[in-house]
């Protein structure tokens, strides 16, 4: 992500590497950026970055920018994760909350590339990135992330659905409203084309010892997060977000059970949807089995959510979803990309999901 203003003069800023000190300053400028509260901030960025497993104690929290009084007035922080190609581990660079102020918006080109000369070490990948963004990681010869320019939706209940396009195409806020109640009939004439009695085949765990359990698969074939113990309780067991749900599947398709991973937020412009986000799947199912998958969450978690949200699937289910009654939402362009001049990672394909880096969380 990025935030300016192109309306604003830069003003000289000096480029300076941010340590673990600097987090309260950190999360008070991220915080004023993203109109978010300062202690959820903090609680947020220490979570990410400081109880990150994957994180060096001699690492830097990230780079920045700072005007001549000293003020912080840009950053882009660093999201450390391991993947594994079959057995072999590759330590892979994230990027996260890359902020300008508009006042030195002609800064963040130089945050980036101080960033970006981290790919000497590892490889480098964002999949949070706005259009300012995706333009600064095209520029330095990055590659975007396939599938990462869209999403999925599938619509289990229209109302809220029908205000937020209403509200979209500037109809008054009220009006989009009762327009959203009227038309719930929708719902019905335009439902999911789901496959049935699935619902008994997704398993909610209790523990991330059983995920791992599950994620202790065969080597795959793709490079793909490090799934072990440390890495789930982090990212799905720190109470930093109690609507994460974890799941195992099993299908008539696949001969192990597929680990499935989801948490719900709230999005439109009154917070008036309820999207469950699928924050992984493991190992990656064909299209069949993600429709199952699908099938029982939709049965699951119809009475409280109003769409289920997929990210970062491959050709064939998109077009499985699509003809389920899925709808694709486009992004101004590619969220995610990778960047890796020195070929440090395996010349394989990639198996990124949304629960990578800080796409869905």
């Amino acid at each position: 992500m990025m935030a300016s203003n192109s309306a604003a003069q830069s003003v000289r800023a000096s480029i300076v590497d941010l340590a673990e000190k600097d987090l309260p300053e950190l999360a008070g400028f991220v915080a004023t950026q993203s109109g978010k509260d300062p202690a959820e901030t903090i609680a947020h960025l220490t979570w990410l970055l400081v109880e990150n497993p994957a994180r060096r104690n001699d690492m830097a929290l990230g780079c920045g920018a700072r005007s001549s009084d000293g003020a912080l007035v840009g950053c882009i922080l660093y999201l450390p994760q391991m993947f594994i190609f079959r057995n072999n581990p590759v330590r892979v660079l994230g990027s996260t909350s890359f902020y300008v102020e508009e006042a030195h918006r002609g800064s963040g080109g130089a945050i980036f590339l101080k960033f970006a000369r981290a790919a000497q070490g590892a490889p480098l990948f964002g999949n949070s990135a706005n259009a300012i963004a995706a333009q600064l990681w095209k520029a330095r010869g990055a590659k975007a992330i396939p599938d990462s320019d869209h999403e999925l939706l599938g619509i289990i209940r229209w109302p809220s659905v029908v205000e937020e396009a209403m509200a979209r195409r500037s109809v008054n806020a009220s009006i989009a409203r009762l327009a959203g109640a009227g038309m719930g009939w929708l719902r019905f004439v335009r439902s999911l084309k789901l496959q049935q009695n699935c619902a008994n085949r997704l398993v909610k765990l209790s523990s991330v010892e059983q995920a791992k359990e599950i994620t202790r698969a065969e080597a795959s074939d793709a490079v793909t997060a490090l799934r072990d113990q440390s890495y789930l309780k982090w990212r799905y067991d720190s109470k930093h977000d109690p609507s994460i749900a974890l799941f195992a599947f099993t299908s008539h398709y696949a001969q192990t059970p597929t680990f499935v991973a989801v948490n719900e937020r709230h999005r439109g412009h009154r917070g008036q949807i309820c999207a469950l986000n699928m924050l992984d799947l493991f190992p990656k199912p064909d299209a069949a089995t993600t429709l199952a998958i699908v099938t029982a969450l939709e049965d699951r978690y119809r009475d409280r959510a109003d769409m289920i949200v997929l990210r970062g699937q491959d050709e064939a289910c998109q077009k499985a979803l699509v003809a389920a009654g899925f709808h694709r939402r486009s992004f101004e362009s590619a969220n995610g990309w990778l960047f890796d001049p020195r070929g440090l990672a395996p010349a394989k394909e990639w198996y990124f999901v949304p629960a990578d880096g800080d796409w869905l969380i």
